[in-house]
């Protein structure tokens, strides 16, 4: 990056912390870009306005500045900077999380898009990864050595947002979610000092990241457990027609619970097929529900286990098949396209009643959906309910199934329509488990009631993660997320 390319230093107001102002001099933020490896950017130039355009388009916050940071160092000296002043920060990775909150209106944002770096250690079995790489950094180069270690599911997410949330995918039903996996981190606290937390040294901080999210701190630097996965996987993608629903539901769920292994992570999706050239002409528009699964283990062992899977209903479009890791990693990326405006909400149930079936059947035979609308059914125990829900902060492991609603569209005055359906819709599902606390993923929740969202992710947990909040951010200075306070 050319500093001298960029816009001049001038005095710049930003929020603070309080809510109030503050004005820097143009000379202190000079200094400040001036002493970083990276730089300081603000509104009008390309990186500034490249970083502001997130994957959410219903969150256009501006930031004062934008902190471009290319090494730890970096982090810790914007740290500094804005504890200096109680700026109000964000911290932005991947940039995707649906609630935006990457961004901030006034203050600082934090940027590791350039710490992206990856390194295999073969004989240990792990990966090193920055907090600015995506999932894709991270798959295509353990790939080459025939690796993996437990990602989302949408290769243009940020492994940061993604960990410190917990982190389900298509392995999870083997080798857990992302956070157990995770073996060490590198931490910029809030007062800009650099720590490190492993099982050996500051393992409190440790358990805490492996899903309580950005509150304790910025990590720059990922450490995870790799297994052998590949390079060529199964894959079931077979739709069926949604008048076939209640039927191919039924079917698919006694299979689930009766029969399959822990090799094979599965979801329904209940959908309207989006306008792209993954799709056949025929199928755009139509409402549908798809089983995707996948197998963990050899491509012949896969196809034999989840055949079934196939043949559910009336096959409309079935895609299944060997394919690379890599490529079932991206495999739907081009149906949840950058900048358009997205809703997202879910809960977790022990069991799939038929009056569940039956509602969800229902609700998208008569909902007007718009660009996406897609309610997956994530079969999830396996690996992932072997882990005590004490022994990392996400706790919302006793489930056997997790309910997720997305929704998205391109226009603003479809917000209402579309985000009330979404909540309205959960309300229902919640109304047939009333003898259920609720539960949920915290990367899957909009930001709609901090309070309840984080207590059904953490749960009894929830105590201890503030006790940790208050000894490494006891002015809840990292505030811009689902928030634990001190």
């Amino acid at each position: 990056m050319n500093r001298a390319a960029g816009p001049p230093f001038l005095e710049t107001d930003f929020v603070t912390l309080s809510g109030g102002n503050v004005k820097i001099s143009g000379t202190e933020l000079r200094e400040a870009s001036q002493s970083m490896k990276g730089s300081l950017f603000f509104p009008g130039s390309q990186e500034y306005e490249s970083s502001v355009r997130i994957w959410n388009g219903m969150f256009q916050k501006k930031p004062a500045a934008i902190a471009y940071c290319k090494e730890t160092a970096d982090v810790a000296k914007a740290v500094k900077l804005a504890r200096r002043h109680g700026l109000l920060t964000s911290v932005r990775s991947g940039g995707h999380h649906v609630a935006g909150n990457s961004l901030c209106d006034g203050g600082l944002t934090i940027d590791l898009t350039y710490m992206n770096k990856v390194s295999v250690n073969q004989e240990k079995m792990s990966v090193k990864a920055q907090g600015g790489a995506l999932l894709e950094d991270v798959d295509r180069l353990t790939q080459l050595y025939g690796l993996a270690t437990p990602f989302g599911v949408v290769s243009k997410t940020g492994i940061a947002g993604l960990t410190l949330g917990g982190g389900y995918g298509h392995l999870r039903r083997k080798y857990g979610l992302t956070i157990d996996n995770l073996l060490s981190v590198e931490l910029v606290k809030a007062d800009g000092s650099v720590t490190h937390a492993d099982e050996t040294q500051n393992q409190d901080l440790l358990w805490a990241v492996k899903g309580g999210g950005g509150n304790f701190g910025i990590v720059t630097e990922f450490e995870y457990k790799l297994h052998s996965v590949g390079p060529m996987l199964y894959q079931v993608y077979t739709a069926y027609p949604l008048s076939e629903g209640i039927g191919v539901l039924k079917r698919g769920r006694k299979f689930l619970a009766d029969e399959v292994s822990d090799d094979v992570s599965a979801e329904f999706q209940l959908a309207k097929i989006p306008d792209t050239r993954f799709y056949p002409m025929e199928m755009r528009g139509e409402r549908v529900v798809v089983m995707r699964a996948v197998h963990a283990g050899p491509v012949k062992k896969g196809k034999e286990e989840m055949e079934f899977l196939r043949h559910l209903g009336t096959s409309l479009y079935d895609s299944s098949g060997p394919r690379s890791y890599v490529d079932i990693q991206t495999y739907t990326d081009n149906t949840v396209p950058n900048g358009i405006r997205y809703y997202s909400t879910g809960i977790m149930v022990q069991e799939l009643k038929d009056e569940l079936l039956e509602l969800m059947v229902e609700e998208y035979s008569k909902v007007d959906l718009d660009e996406v609308g897609v309610t997956g059914i994530w079969h999830t125990g396996g690996a992932i309910s072997r882990v005590e829900s004490s022994e990392t902060a996400y706790a919302a492991r006793d489930n056997q199934y997790m309910i997720v609603i997305d929704l998205g569209w391109s226009g603003k005055e479809n917000d209402r329509q579309q985000i009330g359906w979404g909540r309205g819709l959960k309300k229902k599902i919640r109304d047939l488990y009333p003898e259920k606390e609720e539960t949920g993923y915290i990367n899957f929740q909009p930001g709609d009631n901090d309070k309840l969202e984080i207590s059904a992710a953490y749960g009894k947990n929830s105590g201890r993660l503030s006790e940790i909040k208050r000894k490494y951010d006891p002015d809840n200075f990292f505030r811009v997320n689902h928030n634990i306070k001190p």
